[in-house]
């Protein structure tokens, strides 16, 4: 593996020398693929275009997430950034420059960038393409698409948002998503303790992040594996009790709605990620964190279609049902 590692970290100061001035372009392309934008971009976007899409989004971004978790613990990946300070195959360890997002807290592989927004993103692609009727080109494009983006982490993502392509989210209830995201949490928690149990460190990767991030103010408690896994559970909540409050029909709304109802739930979305969170306690901020996207979940499901249908600033037309729901 080290030199599979040492491989990449010529890559990496390849691509530093000769795209230098591409590193605020490269920074807006991993805050692309970050994992919270499933539930924060995609999942607002394809909901108030199509309900089914929208909850299909969140099951499968919050289980790709809690697989990738899992598969982290048990692959012990390294990052860059800690690995070439720590291995022993160098007398002067090489520069690595290091940026803003550079200094995440969780284990390297596999990509949790790669395996949760390729799910993601072929779902997407691959539902609306259903909806939008597209038949013939249907499988062309899936093809391309999975060439595209053909890597190991990618694969198992495509290959987990395929299984959930033929599931029926019509009858799902409050129930079904708290039994989910009460699944991840068991199975999260168990996890921890079975690696403890077999004499390992389940958090070794915040030490090694800690020890060797070059500015400390780039260490976020945001992207250890705990947090994940209390968003991937919150959300999973908030959609169950949002659907259970909205009292959901067969109703449609008309296409300048959906997009009044889509910017308003963009927006929502980046005010709860602008709410600080105290770092003086993990348990007080975990359980806060938690709050944060039941509520979030809860607002855009059920609240904002509600005042906006109450101000009269979305409206409604009927349409006949699809029959994949």
């Amino acid at each position: 593996m080290d030199e599979i590692h040492a491989g990449g970290i010529i890559f990496i100061q390849h691509l530093q020398q000769h795209f230098k001035g591409f590193s605020e372009y490269m920074l807006f392309l991993s805050h692309l693929g970050d994992p919270r934008n499933a539930f924060l971009v995609y999942f607002p976007i394809a909901y108030f275009i199509h309900h089914s899409v929208g909850k299909r989004v969140v099951l499968v971004a919050a289980i790709s997430e809690w697989l990738n978790a899992i598969f982290k613990w048990l692959l012990h990946g390294e990052r860059p950034y800690w690995w070439v300070q720590e291995s022993n195959m160098y007398k002067e360890p090489p520069h690595l420059q290091q940026y803003r997002l550079t200094c995440e807290t969780g284990p390297g592989s596999p990509s949790g960038h790669a395996m949760v927004t390729s799910s993601v993103l072929f779902l997407l692609v691959s539902e609306f393409i259903y909806y939008g009727k597209i038949t013939r080109q249907r499988n062309f494009i899936l093809l391309v698409e999975v060439n595209i983006v053909l890597c190991d982490e990618s694969v198992a993502g495509i290959l987990l948002a395929v299984a959930f392509n033929s599931i029926s989210t019509t009858s799902l209830s409050l129930k079904h998503y708290a039994m989910v995201s009460a699944m991840i949490l068991i199975s999260t928690v168990a996890a921890y303790y079975i690696i403890l149990l077999l004499g390992f460190d389940p958090v070794w990767s915040v030490s090694v992040a800690t020890k060797w991030c070059a500015r400390p103010e780039w260490i976020h408690l945001d992207t250890t594996l705990f947090y994940a896994m209390v968003r991937d559970c919150s959300c999973l909540l908030g959609m169950g009790l949002g659907l259970h409050l909205s009292g959901e029909d067969n109703s449609e709304w008309t296409p300048f709605s959906k997009l009044l109802l889509i910017i308003f739930s963009l927006a929502a979305a980046q005010v709860e990620e602008r709410i600080v969170i105290s770092h003086h306690s993990q348990i007080v901020f975990y359980l806060l964190a938690s709050v944060k996207y039941i509520v979030l979940f809860v607002v855009i499901v059920s609240i904002i279609p509600k005042i906006g249908a109450a101000c009269n600033l979305v409206g409604y037309k009927k349409k006949d049902k699809l029959k994949k729901t």
